[in-house]
């Protein structure tokens, strides 16, 4: 998967080690695998997900 510009960390932003992504409606997975790229590039050890639907 290409790399996304949808998502972006502010420069100088501390991150959390755990993240939690939440996301409406999971079809391909593909918006979930772009955020946490991005987390994970930033830092983030632990990044689970929860999704209302799919």
């Amino acid at each position: 998967m290409g790399k996304s510009k949808s998502f972006s960390i502010k420069k100088g932003l501390k991150v959390p080690t755990k993240v939690i992504l939440i996301d409406d409606i999971y079809t391909t997975g593909t918006t979930l695998y772009h955020a946490s790229q991005i987390l994970k590039e930033a830092g983030v050890h632990e990044i689970r997900s929860f999704s209302l639907c799919r």
